[in-house]
C-alpha cells in the first residue's frame, strides 16, 4: 500500500526526474514521445484501445498532431505526479484516479495494460541512463523506485475503480482479486539491459 513508499524512494524518483528535465530543453516534448513510442513498439494495437489517433497507424502516427499533444500531456502528467509525491498524496491520487476513472470506461482496457505502461516507463527511463547514472546500480536503484511507486498507485488505483468500473472490464472484476503488478516478474534491474 501508499505507506511503502519511503523518502528515499520518494528522493530518488523526484532527483532523477529533475535530472530528465535538466537533460533537454524540450524535455515535455522529448519524455513524452519515448514514453508514448516505447508502449506502441511493444504493443503496437494499443494505439487503438488507449490513444484513440484516428485512422493513422505505423510511423506516421508518430508526426500526428494528435500523438505530440498526447506526448506533451504525458510529460506534464508525469511532471505534475512527481511533484505532488512528497507531500500532496491525496492530490496526486485524487487527479490520477480522474483519469483512471475514465479509462476505466474504455470496454477493452485491462489490467495487463497498468503492467504495460509500467514496463514502457521503465523503458523510458532507461533510455535516460546517462543522465540518471553514470554507476548500472545507482540506475537499478532509481528504476527499482519508480517501479515502487506505479505499482502502490495503480493498485491504489485499480482498487478504488474496481465497484465504479464497467462489467466489460472483466479483468479487474472485483470477484477475481488480481494484481495489477502481476506481470511485474521482471525486475528493474532488467531496465538497463534492455534498452
Amino acid at each position: 500500500m501508499m505507506e511503502d513508499i519511503s523518502p528515499d524512494v520518494v528522493s530518488a524518483v523526484q532527483d532523477s526526474w529533475e535530472r530528465i528535465k535538466d537533460s533537454s530543453p524540450a524535455w515535455e516534448d522529448d519524455f513524452g514521445d519515448r514514453f508514448l513510442k516505447s508502449i506502441f513498439t511493444k504493443a503496437p494495437l494499443s494505439y487503438k484501445l488507449l490513444f484513440p489517433f484516428g485512422t493513422t497507424s505505423g510511423p506516421a502516427m508518430f508526426e500526428s498532431e494528435d500523438f505530440i499533444e498526447a506526448a506533451r500531456t504525458a510529460s506534464t502528467l508525469m511532471d505534475m505526479s512527481v511533484s505532488l509525491l512528497e507531500c500532496e498524496m491525496d492530490a496526486l491520487f485524487g487527479q490520477l484516479l480522474e483519469i483512471g476513472l475514465e479509462h476505466a470506461n474504455f470496454p477493452r482496457i485491462q489490467t495487463s495494460h497498468w503492467s504495460m505502461m509500467r514496463d514502457a516507463l521503465l523503458r523510458t527511463l532507461a533510455s535516460y541512463s546517462s543522465a540518471l547514472s553514470e554507476d548500472c546500480k545507482d540506475l537499478e536503484k532509481v528504476l527499482s523506485a519508480w517501479s515502487l511507486v506505479f505499482d502502490n498507485l495503480s493498485n491504489e488505483m485499480v482498487e478504488t475503480i474496481k465497484p465504479m468500473k464497467r462489467k466489460s472490464w472483466d479483468s479487474v472484476s472485483t470477484t477475481q482479486g488480481e494484481s495489477v503488478s502481476q506481470d511485474s516478474s521482471a525486475s528493474s534491474a532488467g531496465w538497463s539491459q534492455n534498452r
